[in-house]
């Protein structure tokens, strides 16, 4: 009796306190917070614009070799020392041309008192004298020709030395000749740098004073 009275109040309790427990067990409410952030600049269309870059305009400098070979120290001196070879070779003609001026009167005057084969014999010697000072004319030519040649060839080495270096102090983007020069765009800038590479060519050759 007494068993079945205590099983009696556990089922009355248990039936009482169940749904209290099954209405308080619920599922957890969805949150609010989205998963996904849209940005909302997304449909911005970027800026791809780059910062204006300054264009610098190309520096090309002009020279006058002309103007070079004739007022730098080694133009004056190459010119000095072409004349001179000049002047040499020219008096060296000059002697020979009198020589033979000299045979051909020496010749005349004795052709009266002459056989026609001693006439024959002086106008073949006078002829070989005369194809001996072209010959000699010649050679004289090519020499100087040559010597001019290798002493150009020295002053156009020093000029392109000099002109290397004034690229890199002057900044500028080339040096052209200006004998050479066809066309050049109005977005380039021209200087004229042939005083300038003159005067650096001259601290390095300076001229010697005689004592």
């Amino acid at each position: 009796m007494r068993y079945l009275i205590c099983a009696t109040l556990c089922c009355i309790l248990f039936f009482c306190v169940f749904p209290v427990q099954a209405a308080e067990q619920k599922l957890p409410e969805v949150p609010e917070t989205s998963l996904l952030k849209v940005n909302p600049d997304f449909l911005k269309i970027p800026d791809t614009k780059k910062t204006a870059q300054p264009v610098l305009k190309p520096r090309i400098g002009i020279l006058d070799i002309n103007k070079v070979s004739i007022e730098s120290n080694q133009g004056k001196l190459l010119q000095k020392e072409i004349k001179a070879r000049q002047s040499r070779l020219q008096k060296q003609i000059e002697a020979q041309k009198k020589q033979i001026e000299k045979f051909k009167k020496d010749a005349e005057r004795q052709l009266p008192n002459l056989s026609a084969m001693q006439r024959e014999s002086k106008s073949i010697e006078f002829q070989k004298k005369i194809e001996a000072l072209q010959k000699f004319a010649s050679n004289a030519e090519k020499q100087l020709m040559d010597y001019q040649q290798k002493l150009g060839q020295e002053l156009i080495k020093n000029i392109g030395l000099a002109a290397n270096e004034f690229v890199k102090t002057k900044e500028l983007t080339a040096i052209v000749v200006n004998r050479e020069m066809l066309f050049i765009s109005n977005d380039a800038e021209t200087v004229d740098i042939t005083s300038d590479l003159i005067k650096l060519m001259d601290t390095k050759n300076p001229i010697k004073k005689s004592n």
